[in-house]
């Protein structure tokens, strides 16, 4: 989705799965702002960043979604954004994978909004088994869970590295950070925000 598409036009109502490229294995929304709606984006691969979602200067509007089961061989293994400022209401990212950093969500330079939205049994091998967030990124989230994700490094649940992320009303649970194998690191890291 790369025309320039606003809010009317709307994707529903489906699944998305078995996709495959280099950014965005589902989909990839770059300099658009759709509405995505009701939809199952699952068992998608990106073989660089956004297993699920990739966004770059993308605005959309993403309710009732589920993002499960993606993989990126980067970074964002359910969604990578940069420069973008989405809004998702009602969206779980369940089960993806990134290998360097954000299992779930990798948000870079970006502003997007996350209401009622469920991050569980995220994994990478690098930094934030959810959530990792660099560059100046400032995402909110409001009524989330962040529960079961795995990080190889630090910032089991979230790692925020020069951006700070906004957080209320947030469960953090049962998040897990190996941290170069002492298991000390925080479910929650930022450093240079």
């Amino acid at each position: 989705v790369q025309s320039g598409e606003t809010v009317g036009t709307v994707i529903r109502g489906f699944t998305l799965t078995n996709g495959s490229n280099d950014m965005g294995g589902g989909i990839a929304v770059i300099g658009s702002a759709p509405t995505l709606s009701n939809l199952v984006v699952a068992g998608n691969v990106a073989s660089e960043s956004g297993g699920g979602l990739y966004l770059h200067t993308a605005f959309p509007f993403i309710e009732r979604v589920e993002v499960v089961g993606n993989q990126a061989l980067e970074t964002g293994g359910a969604v990578y954004e940069h420069a973008s400022g989405a809004q998702m209401i009602q969206v779980d990212f369940l089960e993806n994978d990134a290998v360097i950093r954000g299992g779930a969500l990798h948000a870079s330079d970006s502003a997007s909004t996350y209401t009622n939205v469920v991050f569980a049994r995220n994994t990478t091998d690098g930094h934030g088994g959810a959530i990792a967030t660099t560059n100046g990124a400032h995402p909110l989230f409001f009524n989330a869970t962040i529960a079961g994700n795995d990080a190889g490094t630090d910032g089991g649940g979230i790692h925020a590295i020069g951006a700070l992320p906004g957080l209320t009303n947030v469960v953090l649970e049962q998040n897990r950070a190996l941290g170069g194998g002492d298991g000390a690191a925080p479910v929650v890291e930022i450093a240079d925000a």
